[in-house]
């Protein structure tokens, strides 16, 4: 499963990559500041994501820190497919 911002990314680079005449460079250079925008955005909502896990564990009393709620991310959502 995907984001919706992960999914938003991966169309981007596939419209980018089809834009491949001298032409087209211009166009080239606006999705690719569209897609660091989009990166930057993910990187926001997966902080979100862990904080609020981080959050839900220290209230069941567990720690936080364990790494277990950045694995829970990485599987859930396929962050090493983008």
């Amino acid at each position: 499963m995907k984001t919706p911002m992960q999914q938003l990314i991966q169309s981007l680079k596939a419209e980018q990559m089809t834009a491949s005449n001298e032409w087209q460079t211009g166009y080239q250079k606006a999705l690719s500041n569209v897609i660091d925008e989009a990166e930057s955005m993910l990187e926001k909502e997966m902080a979100e994501i862990i904080e609020s896990f981080h959050t839900g564990m220290e209230m069941q009393d567990l720690d936080p820190n364990s790494g277990i709620a950045e694995e829970y991310y990485s599987l859930k959502f396929n962050t090493k497919e983008i």
